[in-house]
């Protein structure tokens, strides 16, 4: 395409109505409203300088993993009203705000397993402990 048509290219891309329906554009703004919510009401989390970074990775990859293991902070921001009711994503999210319920999921999941993948994890690993 010509350089000078390029922009106006630019701007009907980001104009298509299909980037209202990207899952990872409205999480990410949800964890950042909601993070911005807590400290306009007076609650001041200890941020890291990666909370970007995460709520990057939470919103990119929720809507198609089984399980996320999360901080604490990003784990609350998600249990939180309006981003438990009106996000969905396939992801269970899990943090050591609880760690049993994840050794649970890891649980379910071994106990799941067909007698090939536990054939052929043992052929990898060795035998349980």
């Amino acid at each position: 395409m010509p350089a000078k048509d390029a922009f106006k290219e630019v701007l009907k891309f980001l104009e298509w109505p299909g980037n209202q329906q990207q899952p990872a554009h409205k999480i990410f703004a949800y964890l950042f409203a909601a993070l911005g919510w807590r400290i306009s009401s007076g609650q001041r989390p200890a941020m890291n300088a990666s909370i970007l970074n995460d709520f990057s990775a939470i919103s990119t990859y929720a809507p198609y993993v089984d399980a996320m293991f999360v901080d604490r902070q990003c784990a609350s921001l998600l249990k939180q009203g309006r981003l438990r009711s009106e996000l969905s994503y396939k992801a269970r999210i899990f943090s050591m705000s609880d760690p049993q319920e994840f050794l649970d999921y890891l649980k379910g999941l071994g106990d799941a397993a067909t007698a090939d993948v536990r054939e052929f994890a043992y052929e990898l690993y060795g035998a349980e402990t």
